[in-house]
């Protein structure tokens, strides 16, 4: 669906119950070893193939998620301790 190669961009926000950014959530691609982690305001930044994404989210102390993610467009996320 790319021309020329390029990839698709990626952006996701986590945040917990109370709407405070999560930072250091592993955010992980289905059936891919690499994992990435969220900055400190929470957000997660990356270039991928694909019309869309699985991914899943977890941290120490909150339930883990897993959510479709679409290119250039934000994945808001919420993690429930």
């Amino acid at each position: 669906s790319n021309l020329c190669g390029a990839q698709n961009k990626y952006a996701v926000s986590v945040k917990d119950e109370k709407g405070f950014p999560l930072s250091g959530v592993s955010v992980k691609r289905a059936n891919l070893p690499s994992r990435g982690t969220t900055d400190a305001a929470g957000n997660y930044f990356f270039e991928a193939d694909g019309d869309s994404l699985l991914l899943s989210f977890s941290s120490i102390g909150y339930i883990t998620v897993t959510a479709i993610e679409k290119p250039d467009m934000v994945l808001h996320v919420t993690l429930i301790g």
